[in-house]
């Protein structure tokens, strides 16, 4: 995905009866068809999607762990113990896989949520949440001027 986009960000999208989603236009823009796509548990209750190029990026960078410390190897283990590799179809539609939607707690509708390198999906109200606490986090100026120092 391109780190700078024109479009909307972020948007809800239903998923269908056999655990479907269709990717908002304006991420599929950056996504090749027939590309898999890297699905993994995020960090936030929420599944992180990525290019094959980003999650070779994010393996490389895993592998710096030492597999032979436990705090390393479980954070490896949560990394990609449970990673699916999906594929869009001709109509944009990825299948969330079940472990991963129970995961994000998702059920009927998805947030999709553009993120720096990859992007997220999200049940909506759980996100709202999430949104909420981020926002006193924000407000409060610490977070980003971690970031930015005096330029914020």
């Amino acid at each position: 995905m391109a780190k700078t986009s024109k479009g909307r960000n972020n948007q809800i999208s239903l998923v269908d009866e056999k655990g479907r989603v269709t990717i908002p236009s304006s991420l599929r823009r950056e996504l090749r068809f027939e590309e898999p796509l890297i699905m993994s548990r995020g960090l936030d209750p929420c599944i992180h999607v990525y290019t094959q190029e980003q999650w070779e990026s994010l393996m490389q960078k895993a592998r710096r762990l030492n597999q032979f410390t436990k705090e390393e190897r479980r954070a490896i283990r949560w990394l990609v113990g449970d990673y699916e590799t999906v594929e869009m179809d001709k109509q944009g539609r990825i299948l969330i896989p079940g472990h991963l939607a129970q995961y994000a707690g998702i059920k009927d509708r998805v947030y999709f949520v553009r993120m720096l390198d990859w992007f997220e999906i999200w049940d909506p109200e759980t996100y709202e949440k999430e949104l909420a606490e981020t926002e006193e986090l924000v407000r409060s100026g610490n977070i980003l001027s971690k970031a930015w120092g005096e330029d914020l």
